[in-house]
């Protein structure tokens, strides 16, 4: 990393030899780009002829060659000042090789210019010496192709180093970090270690885990809490690990026992909250549909939806018309069209005479010919070495690779842009037609994607799943295809009005530009999660779980900042709350990939990206995060299934769902960043924590980048890591596991908690033993005669049991010696010991308990069924913890 000074001094160099070869060019003859680029000598005569003779030419090539080095000089050095500052091995590699790359643009030039130096004096031979001009075309081509890339990094590399050299000096992070096994490369079971990140809670303590699911979770999530708390199963000797729509009412259960106008937590009052007959939960039993209520609550939500819809699309636009406006500027000075498609850009002299005489820029044929060839002598070349020696050459394959991609460059700036621009100008409707389909599909997928009541409850909805599961990624790439389509198309018609501009179209480029400068604004002002979902769905979370005990269940309110590290602590009687959530990385030479992250009152992180104290991560973040470190915020991105990535359930539609803005989930403080911030002492070249969430992160959720050094880290439902909560009890070493599963993976399979154990036994190293899991499966009990009429339809669906117990071995590690714990898993199935009236409501829908997670709108019926059903799974669970000798902690209630 150089010194700050050193690097300034660097810089204002560049800037400076940029400065002095554009004065030493300007005033020169404005036909030099056309005479460079006209190939032929009919052509290069043409446009001499209109000025009268080859001096002023000649005076502008000597100009050109001062232009050369004060634009090479400019490149190579703020580029190698990227390479030298930038964090990223990756962007360091970029930054160097593009460097290289404007080293060979600036030869290109010159021999160039030395090429159209000999044509001019050629230029009375006969016959005509087209040689020079070919090869000063196709040099000019190369040469701007080249120049467009690396101009644009090293635009991008001055404003992020030089914000960065201009802001005041860095302080060490003030957040202690323990780092996880990203950091360390040591085991990610045992990293970092309970005694190290819960030195008051050492191992060998209860846990009890419930499952996602939506309010379907949540509804029996409440009722088996209720019954483990009243049977002294719920206490504060252990944790409560919850996921998804488990954490709904582990989230409200925590809010209610919140005494007002104190920061502190507080026993609950009498009769616990949440207990039978208390007010809030009969405002829970009344308002399942929580999404939205009534006509007008569906109104608005619907509105909120197609609101970040039309953002995601005008930004889109905006992108699409400001990379058009560049590009027309880029066309309407160097005229660069393929073989047929110059008329695209009514090629004519830039001095006002008539049409060139070609009908394209023959350097566009010669270079792409000429890079083919390349390409294949490298291809032949890498075979004949590896088939002499027997050893793979990768330099000369990789080679050959570089030389491809430049070909294809070449032919998108020379062949595919004006074959755009001319589809936009003679096929307008083709135009139209792709635009409007690729907005109207993104709505109606952005819609069906969401998903509503009556698909997800309807007796269908399971073999319309099925009948739909290999169109539906179909239609996601048609219509995603369809939008990126017509960007190009917009980008084609703005860059074919640059062009064409002759100064009667002042007002419609000016206003164009204005547009696209507002979308920057918000780009990069605006934090990219207020504009998603994310915060409608808090918002809806509140109404609904967030009330505070007594006898009017008076609402929290929305901006009220219910901090984990105040409203997340432990309660008397309760055990500790840890909130399970999914982070996304991307390592070196590994795909992306999902890895544990949860929230509590002490420590906000993962045993793979590592720990940060929770107060100390609130006091150093930017306001923009605080929202989100929050026990409602936690509640919300562990509960955020619909997004641009979600690991382990990851769906076709990710993609869509982050174009459309239709996504949940929030970016929040990567420790791994936060640890070597603190180690480095905030060096001045690094990038710190940004104050805004701007659409450079939402653009990374488009391409699905995630590296594991970034600042931020994407953070979704837990339920892309593991949906039951089970891996991280198992990796708090808890002897005794209780999981409530009301997740509604397809039977007859258990497949949550078996993908839970792989995930365990891969990443921990724990394995577990159970105890005749066939019992789970619908179908397993057996009609003996004795079976009541009513429930004769309902017997494929019986299970013979809704409890498996098994024996959870770890290993030993330094935590100390292998040992062994209990695991007791209650799932939600039909027994015929379930009450009557849960039987009668599952005897009239055929999908309970399985209800899909899609489904958000709970009537009281549905409520009633399965808060009851979640009662009886904590009454089966207590008995066969009573049976198997488990102790009831001495700190129960």
């Amino acid at each position: 990393m150089p010194p700050r000074p050193l690097a300034l001094v660097v810089m204002v160099g560049a800037i400076a030899s940029l400065v002095a070869g554009l004065l030493a060019y300007r005033g020169q003859v404005e036909g030099l780009p056309e005479l460079q680029l006209s190939g032929t000598a009919d052509a290069a005569r043409a446009i001499v002829a209109e000025v009268g003779s080859i001096a002023p030419f000649q005076d502008a090539l000597a100009a050109d060659y001062r232009l050369i080095a004060g634009y090479t000089t400019f490149l190579v050095l703020v580029l190698v000042v990227g390479w030298q500052c930038f964090a990223g091995p990756s962007a360091r590699r970029a930054a160097g090789g593009l460097a290289g790359i404007a080293v060979v643009a600036g030869l290109l030039d010159v021999g160039e210019n030395l090429a159209v130096d000999r044509g001019l004096l050629g230029l009375a031979a006969v016959p005509d010496q087209n040689a020079w001009w070919v090869v000063a075309a196709a040099a000019d081509t190369l040469k701007l192709v080249l120049l467009v890339p690396t101009a644009g990094a090293a635009i991008v590399t001055l404003l992020l180093i030089g914000g960065r050299m201009l802001r005041p000096p860095g302080r060490s992070s003030l957040c202690r970090v323990v780092p996880g096994s990203v950091v360390t490369g040591e085991p990610r079971g045992y990293l970092p270690d309970v005694v190290r990140v819960e030195g008051d809670r050492p191992a060998r303590r209860p846990g009890v885990c419930v499952s996602g699911g939506g309010i379907r979770s949540a509804c029996v999530t409440l009722g088996a809490l209720q019954v483990l708390r009243a049977n002294g199963r719920l206490t504060d000797a252990g944790y409560l690990f919850s996921v998804s729509g488990g954490g709904y009412m582990t989230g409200a259960l925590r809010l209610a026992m919140q005494r007002p106008g104190t920061g502190n937590g507080a026993r609950a009052l009498s009769p616990d909250a949440y207990s039978e007959s208390t007010p809030e939960l009969a405002y829970m039993h009344a308002h399942g549909d929580y999404i939205a209520q009534g006509a007008v609550q569906w109104v608005r939500a619907l509105g909120v939806v197609l609101a970040h819809l039309l953002y995601a699309l005008f930004l889109l636009a905006s992108l699409a018309v400001g990379v058009g406006l560049l590009l027309g500027l880029f066309y309407r000075e160097f005229r660069i069209a393929g073989p047929g498609l110059a008329h695209a850009f009514d090629l004519r002299s830039p001095l006002g005479g008539d049409p060139l005489p070609t009908d394209h820029s023959p350097g566009a044929t010669w270079t792409i010919g000429a890079l083919l060839v390349l390409t294949v002598l490298l291809w032949l070349i890498a075979g004949a070495v590896e088939g002499l020696t027997g050893e793979p050459h990768p330099r000369w394959r990789g080679a050959a690779w570089v030389v491809a991609g430049l070909t294809l460059l070449v032919a998108v700036v020379t062949m595919l842009v004006p074959a755009l621009v001319e589809l936009v100008i003679w096929r307008p409707d083709v135009a139209k037609l792709t635009g409007s389909v690729g907005v109207i599909g993104s709505v109606l997928t952005t819609l069906k994607t969401l998903g509503s009541k009556a698909s997800s409850g309807a007796p269908s909805g399971r073999s319309l799943a099925k009948a739909t599961q290999y169109v539906w990624p179909v239609v996601v790439v048609i219509v995603v295809a369809l939008i990126v389509f017509g960007m190009l198309l917009g980008m084609a018609a703005t860059l074919d009005a640059v062009v064409q501009s002759r100064g009667d179209r002042p007002l419609l480029l000016y206003g164009l530009a204005a547009g696209v400068v507002v979308a920057g604004v918000a780009a990069k002002f605006f934090d990219q999660t207020s504009a998603s979902l994310h915060p409608f769905y808090r918002r809806r979370l509140n109404s609904l779980y967030s009330r505070r005990e007594g006898p009017d269940a008076v609402p929290y309110g929305y901006d009220e900042r219910t901090k984990l590290s105040t409203y997340a602590t432990s309660v008397d009687g309760y055990p500790r709350f840890v909130f399970v959530a999914t982070a996304h990385v991307k390592e070196p030479g590994v795909a992306t990939r999902p890895v544990p992250y949860t929230f509590s009152s002490n420590w906000v992180g993962g045993a793979h990206v590592g720990y940060v104290p929770t107060e100390a991560l609130i006091d150093n973040s930017p306001p923009c995060y605080r929202g989100d470190l929050t026990l409602l915020g936690a509640v919300a991105i562990s509960g955020a299934a619909f997004a641009s990535a979600m690991g382990v359930v990851s769906k076709p539609f990710e993609v869509l769902l982050a174009l459309s803005n239709a996504r949940l989930g929030a970016w929040l403080p990567n420790p791994v960043r936060l640890g070597q911030d603190a180690a480095v002492a905030g060096g001045w070249t690094r990038r710190r924590l940004p104050r805004v969430r701007s659409e450079s992160y939402h653009a990374r959720e488009v391409f699905g980048s995630h590296p594991v050094d970034d600042p931020l880290l994407l953070i979704t439902d837990g339920g892309h890591y593991d949906n039951l909560g089970l891996v991280e009890a198992l990796r708090h070493r808890c002897e005794t596991v209780v999981v409530v599963d009301s997740s509604n993976d397809t039977p007859p399979y258990p497949t949550t908690l078996i993908d839970a154990m792989t995930l365990a036994d891969t990443e921990l190293g724990v394995t577990i033993d159970l105890d005749d899991p066939d019992a789970l499966a619908p179908g397993s009990v057996l009609a003996d005669g004795d079976l009541p009429q009513p429930w004769e339809s309902l017997l494929p669906r019986f299970s013979s049991s809704a409890v498996v117990t098994g024996t959870i071995h770890y290993p030993a590690g330094p935590l100390g010696p292998a040992w062994d714990g209990t695991l007791v898993v209650v799932k939600a199935r039909l027994t015929l010991d379930l009450p009557y009236e849960v039987l009668a409501y599952a005897a009239s829908n055929p999908d309970f308990p399985y209800d899909s997670t899609a489904d958000q709108w709970f009537d009281a019926a549905q409520f009633d069924a399965y808060h009851r059903l979640g009662r009886r799974l904590g009454k089966v669970a207590v008995e066969r913890l009573t049976g198997l000798g488990v102790p009831v902690s001495h700190s129960a209630a």
